[in-house]
């Protein structure tokens, strides 16, 4: 009784590989409160505190097909969030034998943000499969946009035009996302974000657009922040902080510290998902 309580607060970090592999199968019991459970993430650190070994244990369960779906779809989300690339051959591989909707699309989101280039063109030609399924071209345009594909400046900048507001609403964060990550050095995505910021459609498509104009804080985004004041149906508020940052930059005032940073994220956290956590099975 004794051992059994100690195990029951043993932290992750402490787990061995057969306790994490007895938790993984306890996570794939979760069902569609997997990707919510306080046991993904400890799951993740027990993971990433084994390193090596666990990293090998997580990708065998994700090519072992006869295990069940569920098994291997926890597998998969553990990988997402050890963010290791080594990772992206394996998810690869599992994707054209991943028959299992939830599945499928949970290897995509894990190589969405698992970072590298490798898995790029998967999601060149999910996003060219204009008959496709909407929900994963949501996910490919979150994957371009993080890496900064000119297909996803297209979709931010209006050339690419889509029927589907939140798509460009993501491929906007996302790609703001992407570029607070590299410390706003791409400066030649200010225009993309700027043409956003003119012609975007929803409030919530113009707040990431302006809020990607201020992270930048430099005059090429001067003239962009002017025209904000002419654009339709753009509230008050907005357009007023417009004028501020535009006003600030041309006096050369100093950046702010939280300038280009989302009200309700911290500095350091970047977007991580095409959209809320997803629930396995969803969309089923």
């Amino acid at each position: 009784m004794r051992g059994s309580r100690e195990r029951a607060t043993l932290a992750p970090e402490d787990w061995d590989g057969a306790r994490l592999r007895i938790e993984v199968q306890r996570l794939a019991m979760r069902g569609r409160r997997m990707a919510t459970s306080p046991l993904l993430d400890a799951c993740a650190a027990a993971a990433e505190a084994q390193g090596d070994a666990a990293l090998t244990m997580l990708v065998d369960t994700l090519r072992e097909a006869g295990l069940p779906a569920s098994v291997r779809l926890a597998a998969t989300m553990i990988l997402e969030r050890l963010a290791d690339p080594r990772a992206v051959p394996d998810l690869l591989s599992a994707l054209p034998t991943a028959a299992d909707w939830a599945q499928r699309r949970a290897i995509l989101r894990a190589l969405a943000n698992l970072p590298g280039d490798e898995q790029t063109p998967t999601f060149v030609r999910i996003w060219n499969d204009e008959d496709g399924d909407a929900r994963l071209r949501m996910v490919a345009a979150h994957a371009l946009a993080r890496r900064g594909h000119p297909i996803a400046v297209g979709i931010v900048d209006g050339s690419i035009p889509v029927t589907d507001p939140a798509l460009r609403a993501r491929a906007i964060d996302s790609l703001h996302g992407h570029v607070r990550a590299d410390a706003y050095r791409r400066t030649d995505l200010i225009p993309a974000f700027g043409k956003a910021l003119t012609s975007a459609a929803g409030e919530g498509q113009l707040r990431t657009a302006l809020l990607a104009l201020e992270g930048y804080w430099r005059p090429e985004c001067v003239p962009y922040l002017h025209a904000l004041a002419h654009a339709q149906n753009v509230p008050a508020e907005l357009t007023a902080r417009g004028r501020r940052a535009a006003a600030a930059i041309e006096a050369g005032e100093q950046r702010p510290a939280q300038a280009g940073v989302p009200s309700n994220r911290p500095p350091t956290e970047q977007p991580d998902a095409p959209d809320a956590p997803g629930t396995p099975g969803e969309g089923d």
